[in-house]
């Protein structure tokens, strides 16, 4: 299982509904953090790491320090570790900026090949 965790609202509300859900207790549980910069992609992945831990989940901290799309990161990370599920929050921007960049929730949505939750 992939979390993607950016510390936004959106994605706090999906990693709670993961704890909640009881979906992680039989799967290796990777947290997927996307930054510039090697400090900022560990901390948040820590920061999940943590979270899930108190909900008695272990999950393994995968920071990925790059420019590179966050949707095209995760769809890799999920093909990299054999992924059944893909956890991420939805929508973080705003209506006109997804509209003029696009949306990293719609191009997982196009081209994730595995069931997705999703909450926002």
């Amino acid at each position: 299982m992939i979390v993607g965790y950016d510390g936004s609202r959106q994605a706090a509300k999906a990693l709670s509904s993961l704890a909640l859900s009881g979906l992680g207790t039989d799967r290796p549980i990777y947290v997927v953090s996307c930054h510039t910069n090697s400090i900022d992609a560990v901390a948040d992945c820590e920061v999940a790491c943590r979270y899930l831990g108190r909900h008695g989940l272990a999950a393994t901290v995968c920071p990925e320090y790059s420019g590179g799309d966050p949707a095209q990161i995760l769809l890799d990370c999920c093909r990299q570790y054999e992924a059944g599920l893909l956890v991420v929050g939805a929508f973080g921007h705003s209506t006109l900026r997804e509209l003029l960049f696009g949306s990293t929730t719609r191009q997982i949505l196009r081209e994730l090949p595995l069931p997705l939750l999703l909450d926002g």
